[in-house]
């Protein structure tokens, strides 16, 4: 079949609103919840420039979507795979690796020393490290306990402008004070998840949360409590000196 199936890509100034309206049919058949506006924020409002985005389209129906949506890391050019999907009839064939290889290869003509990454969910995982890309590193929740082992995890800073930018992506985001630092968090359904540290006239730019109950983070230590709870994993197409701090991946834009 995968000969059969045509591979559009376009970088997101060529985006027309018939190619929008693809890439939102796949993937809100395949995840739902997908709108036009954070389309538009993740890939035309994006703070760091153009993103690549492709539809595989099969007899003329889009079948397949994916992006590599640029999200620069340290000052370095990088780009990180999200949003990929294969509609369950055209799943097993092939759509999903020659999407992830068309793409690598038109992010690094044009950009040839680009990073690329990816936050990938239980699905698409294994077809990444099929494909030989490398885990650097898994990520299970922990509670937010101590500032400390916290930041001794992530010492990293949340980059200001970016912090600005993920404000425009959802009305979730809220910071909290502890032990003279302030934080990002996202309000999720059942407890709040920890972003990373911000600036302190960063955090003014968001309401304050006093009352946040358990706090959770993502931690390179597999503790007692979590053994059933869902992992994550960065994973980097080829090998990169250093590490992509959790908060430079997209599950927070959702």
């Amino acid at each position: 079949m995968n000969n059969d199936v045509e591979y559009v890509l376009k970088w997101s100034e060529d985006i027309d609103e018939s190619f929008y309206s693809d890439f939102l049919s796949v993937e809100n058949d395949v995840f739902g919840g997908f709108s036009k506006r954070i389309l538009q924020h993740k890939f035309v409002n994006n703070i760091y420039g153009s993103c690549l985005i492709t539809v595989a389209y099969l007899d003329g129906e889009p079948i397949g979507a994916d992006a590599m949506m640029r999200n620069d890391v340290f000052g370095h050019i990088a780009f990180e795979t999200i949003d990929t999907c294969v509609t369950e009839k055209c799943r097993g064939k092939g759509v999903f690796s020659t999407i992830t290889k068309k793409e690598i290869d038109e992010v690094l003509a044009k950009y040839p020393e680009a990073i690329i990454y990816g936050f990938p969910n239980g699905n698409s995982f294994p077809g990444y490290v099929k494909m030989g890309w490398n885990v650097q590193c898994m990520l299970y929740p922990a509670l937010f306990l101590s500032t400390c082992s916290h930041d001794k995890e992530h010492p990293a800073v949340i980059d200001s402008e970016y912090a600005k930018w993920l404000k425009g992506a959802s009305s979730q985001f809220y910071h909290i004070k502890r032990d003279n630092k302030f934080y990002l968090i996202k309000k999720g359904q059942k407890h709040f998840q920890m972003i990373g540290r911000i600036e302190p006239t960063v955090a003014v730019l968001f309401e304050r949360e006093k009352n946040t109950g358990l706090i959770r983070y993502r931690s390179v230590k597999k503790r007692f409590y979590n053994n059933n709870d869902y992992q994550g994993s960065i994973i980097t197409y080829g090998k990169i000196p250093f590490d992509i701090p959790y908060w430079k991946t997209d599950p927070l834009l959702n």
